[in-house]
């Protein structure tokens, strides 16, 4: 079934899809269709035959990235569409990577952590001593983060020495300030006018920031050389990198602008100074001159990531000849928000729309509703002046509360509520904190987006203090008596008093528990197995790797166990244990130590540098109140929008600077006066984009009083409620009442948990294509497919070693196939195994010596299959990595076929290539060992004929290592229909919430995650029943 989109553009749309010769920039507001635009401009490309690989789209973020890649496998109902979508960051590192010799970097080069970053700036710090960077109280890394802020500045703007101190020598903010304030103190002596603190305090704040500025540039130096000599690179880095090989290779760039015709910018109002000098640089170069540049000057909402308030000016004055396309056929909101929102921005006195050197363009960006379902529901938007915050919360939670349970709350296709529809966006996540709370006491379900700390959680929390007690029990007792009297380990209280009193004689949890004569416990069997845990796991994290130390310590503690399976915060509690085990991995590949004691002493420093380790973001949206950060709320829309505390002191009185941290060019100098107009936009387009989330219910407000203190609202809102709805009569506040009301919320009724669990099932499987390895998977265990595509859990594996090498002699076979159809004829055998030598450069290895190991074994087994890979008749030869994706009697389908021949007699053969040594029909087949090998061919014959209907005649497993013991199946029409079945099956099982475990010893002993599991069922009944 085709899922293509059915709309039918605009006037506006249909000129941007059009007209695909030349330079557009495309001023798209919010709600306009920008993405649906660019999607369709592609798809009409393709059908003209465009060679999609001659197509480039740059975006800012790795979400925008996937959300273009997955609507255009929806439009174009493929997979393989080959198009090239890339962020900034991702282009840059693909053209090193293909580059390596040009950019003299090793092969091994990698992208440096945060915490790698600050234990290099640490030994920076240690080896500079600097007097200028360091408190009062002598705190050498207070400064850590400011010095870093520092350096990457230097970096974003691509300064050398000579560069950084002519600006310091001459920007008006730097020396000259210092100068014009000396002069003045001199001028004032001179004529013993009164010297005044405010003027003496300046000089000394000038003298520091400047003393700063030199010292700033030796930890430039010295923190660069440290990344070099260990092979890191930063984001900065890789951009840095491609400009200056640009700038200086004139045929470099040439050759990397003209792998494409077509240039396709998105967001491109967020890109930073570099990024947009990325763009310039391939448009000046790209011969066809064929760029699409599409973005909304009213959206720049991501300054402090360097984006600028001129970006789309720039790219106007260097391309003057470019042609303005404008879209302002809004098909998200109403009149009223849009009329508003066009109320807010217009206060922005810097928007290109009102700008007379761009007249000539004849931009205009007065959006107007055409969503008829939308202008439908039209209403006033509402602006209320609570009397405190806590009432201001308590009545927005109060009318969700209602809303929900009225015939207004949002609905789906099915009639289902929607409550993602329903939205709370604020300035900051510790307001958003507040409402999830409040939301929770009347079991409103919500969901923050962004991603939360491990140490928020209440099971990565118990696992590190437990870690800690291993590493130091007489350091980290103090701790670890908050938690035995709790889950997993439920010590009696009794027995706690008893060892509670033995605290002061001994500094060790454990000493104190010894202390104790054993019969004098009331539960001696816990406290002895307590012990005997402890005593194992000391001996065991002494010879084990670190992730399997922290898996053993989950595993034999209880942790695990208890975390797994306690309804209560059931999904949190899984992500903060994948997140511990997952830094554990990264930690010892980046660090290249396995010991427990670095990993906690690392966790530490993580801790104490404000380093936040958090749980990765949400993949899906919840059935969920959102509450987000107007920041993380751009590209979202909602039909009920609340933003609360539209306060001054938020909004113009923020008291962050604009001032550049570092010297600039002159050029680039601020007066204050120019600084705070550069806020106020700044600021104004913030509200804006939260204004523009909304589809037909907008709810502004703030409180009169904060803690007692009276509050101003901001003027962007005052400007103009004479045009919003606002309280008939002014509210009054009494915080008995209040309490009264907040208590009996309280005991209204307890929070469905596992209903959350089901909602993220439903989501996950929503438009889902299932693939034979996912389906293996599930056959083989409920259990595991639960924890790796549901949860994605995806416990990391610290040996990488087996995966790497047989993905290089798959991509080796691939390339051989493919050249020989591009080239009629097969490539050398020395090509074909320099080719695998390359895939395993660039494929993670746990040594280097087990990289020459496997490249070694793989050149010796490619040398001796060379012969029988060669033996195939090229004209035989059909596909190489064919993709399949295909919709039947309801079951998506995708998977990759490695290799198909076409026969003489027009028939066709499927081959998988498998390493390592040959597997009999023994054991390939129904039941068998290795029955995922006989369902996953199955099913790529069943689906290969079902979408192409063409025949397949023998499906046949390559075993390069070991050719001469290739196994051909002739799969009948009816086996195939059994695996389908089987496949089909499992699917409606996996809706079904069927996910008990299978237990097999075998299978289960080298589960990755074997450790997580303990074999309790999670049934469908208990979602059905809640549900």
């Amino acid at each position: 079934m085709n899922t293509a989109t059915k709309f039918k553009p605009n006037e506006k749309q249909q000129e941007c899809i059009d007209n695909i010769e030349g330079k557009y920039l495309v001023l798209a507001g919010p709600g306009t269709g920008k993405t649906y635009t660019i999607i369709q401009r592609i798809k009409s490309m393709i059908e003209r035959k465009i060679n999609p690989e001659k197509i480039l789209c740059l975006t800012f973020s790795d979400a925008a990235t996937n959300e273009m890649r997955t609507r255009l496998e929806k439009e174009l109902n493929r997979a393989d569409f080959g198009v090239n979508i890339y962020t900034y960051h991702g282009f840059c590192n693909e053209i090193i990577s293909e580059n390596l010799a040009d950019f003299e970097l090793p092969n091994n080069f990698k992208v440096i952590t945060s915490a790698m970053s600050n234990q290099l700036l640490k030994e920076c710090i240690d080896e500079i001593q600097s007097d200028v960077y360091r408190t009062k109280r002598n705190d050498p890394y207070y400064f850590i983060t400011e010095i870093k802020n520092g350096i990457n500045e230097i970096k974003s703007n691509r300064l050398d020495k000579d560069k950084y101190f002519y600006n310091l020598e001459n920007n008006q903010d730097w020396i000259p300030e210092l100068n014009t304030l000396k002069n003045e103190l001199k001028e004032k002596t001179e004529k013993g006018q009164k010297i005044t603190k405010k003027l003496l305090t300046a000089i000394e704040t000038s003298e520091k920031k400047i003393s700063k500025a030199k010292e700033l540039w030796k930890f430039y130096e010295l923190y660069t050389s440290k990344m070099e000599e260990q092979h890191y690179v930063d984001f900065n880095d890789m951009i840095n990198f491609v400009l200056e090989k640009f700038e200086t290779e004139s045929a470099f760039l040439s050759k990397i602008a003209n792998n494409y015709e077509y240039i396709l910018v998105d967001e491109y109002q967020d890109t930073n100074k570099n990024q947009n000098e990325i763009v310039f640089n391939l448009t000046e170069s790209l011969d066809s001159q064929n760029v699409f540049v599409v973005g909304d000057d009213d959206q720049i909402i991501f300054t402090f990531q360097g984006a600028k308030l001129d970006t789309i000016e720039k790219f106007l004055i260097k391309f003057p000849d470019t042609r303005v396309i404008c879209l302002t056929e809004n098909m998200r909101s109403t009149q009223s928000i849009l009329d508003t929102a066009r109320k807010i921005v217009e206060q922005d006195l810097k928007r290109l729309e009102t700008n007379s050197n761009f007249a000539k363009f004849n931009i205009t960006k007065k959006l107007v509703a055409k969503n008829t379902d939308i202008i439908s529901k039209d209403k006033q938007v509402r602006f209320y002046k609570y009397a405190d915050i806590l009432q201001e919360y308590q009545e927005i939670v109060d009318e969700i509360d209602t809303l929900i349970n009225s015939e207004n709350c949002p609905k789906d296709e099915n009639g289902n509520k929607k409550l993602s529809e329903i939205a709370i966006l604020a300035k900051t996540n510790g307001e958003l904190t507040t409402f999830s709370e409040l939301l929770k006491e009347r079991n409103i379900p919500s969901e923050l987006k962004e991603g939360k700390s491990i140490f928020e959680i209440k099971s990565s929390t118990v696992l590190y203090y437990y870690l800690q007690l291993l590493t130091n029990p007489e350091l980290h007792s103090d701790k670890f008596f908050k938690l035995v009297l709790s889950e997993p380990f439920n010590i009696h209280p009794k027995d706690f008093e008893q060892i509670y009193e033995q605290k002061s004689k001994y500094l060790s949890f454990v000493d104190a528990v010894k202390a104790i004569n054993p019969d004098e416990y009331i539960d001696k069997a816990k406290i002895e197995k307590f012990i005997q845990t402890f005593e194992y796991l000391s001996r065991y994290k002494t010879n084990e790797t670190l992730k399997n130390t922290i898996l053993e310590v989950g595993a034999k503690t209880g942790i695990f166990n208890y975390y797994l399976n306690s309804e209560i915060n059931k999904v949190e509690n899984i992500a903060g244990l994948k997140k511990i085990t997952d830094e554990s991995v990264d930690f010892s590949s980046t660090y290249k130590r396995i010991s427990l004691e670095d990993f906690i002493e690392y966790i530490d420093m993580c801790i104490n540098d404000e380093i936040e380790i958090k749980t990765d973001k949400a993949p899906l949206t919840l059935n969920a109140i959102q509450l987000s950060t107007y920041h993380s709320a751009k590209g979202r829309e909602f039909e009920y929008v609340y933003m609360p505390n539209l306060l001054r002191e938020k909004w113009e009185s923020d008291r962050s600077s604009m001032k550049p941290i570092i010297p600039l060019s002159p050029s680039e100098y601020k007066t204050e006066e120019e600084l705070k107009e550069l806020k106020i936009s700044d600021k104004i387009k913030l509200m804006y984009v939260g204004i523009t989330r909304a589809k037909h219910t907008l709810r502004l407000s703030c409180p009169k009083s904060v803690e007692g203190k009276i509050k101003t609202p901001t003027s962007f809102v005052l400007n103009i409620e004479g045009n919003l709805e606002q309280e008939k009569e002014p509210f009054t506040y009494d915080i008995d009442s209040y309490w009264k009301e907040r208590t009996k919320s309280l005991l209204k009724r307890s929070y469905d948990y596992q209903k959350d669990f089901c909602e993220i099932v439903d989501k996950k499987l929503n438009g889902k294509y299932f693939s034979p390895t996912s389906i293996n998977t599930y056959l083989k265990c409920p259990r595991q497919y639960l924890y790796n595509y549901i949860l994605e859990l995806g416990a990391k594996d610290g040996n990488p070693d087996s995966m790497s090498y047989g993905s290089a002699i798959h991509k080796a076979c691939e390339f051989a196939v493919k050249f020989a159809i591009e080239n009629g004829k097969y490539p050398s055998s020395e090509v074909f195994i320099n080719q695998l030598k390359k895939e395993l450069q660039t494929l993670p290895m746990s040594t280097i010596e087990q990289r020459k190991i496997h490249i070694e074994r793989g050149e010796k087994a490619l040398q001796e299959y060379y012969p029988q890979l060669c033996a195939t008749p090229i004209s035989n030869l059909f596909k190489a990595e064919e993709k399949i994706t295909l919709e039947l009697d309801g079951v998506k389908f995708k998977g990759i076929i490695d290799r198909i021949d076409k026969n003489d007699d027009g028939s066709y053969t499927i081959y998988d290539y498998k390493t390592g040594s040959a597997k009999s029909e023994k054991i390939i087949c129904p039941n068998g060992d290795h029955e995922d090998y006989y369902n996953q061919i199955g099913l790529y014959k069943y689906y290969f004929e079902k979408a192409t209907n063409e025949k397949v005649k023998n499906t046949t497993f390559i075993y390069p290592e070991d050719f001469t013991n290739n196994l051909t199946l002739e799969l009948s029409e009816e086996n195939c229909l059994e695996i389908e079945e089987k496949f089909k099956s499992a699917i409606q099982k996996i809706r079904d919430y069927e996910f008990a475990p299978t237990y097999d010893k075998n299978a289960c002993k080298w589960c990755i995650y074997k450790d997580f599991c303990n074999m309790e069922q999670i049934g469908r009944a208990s979602c059905r029943e809640r549900v």
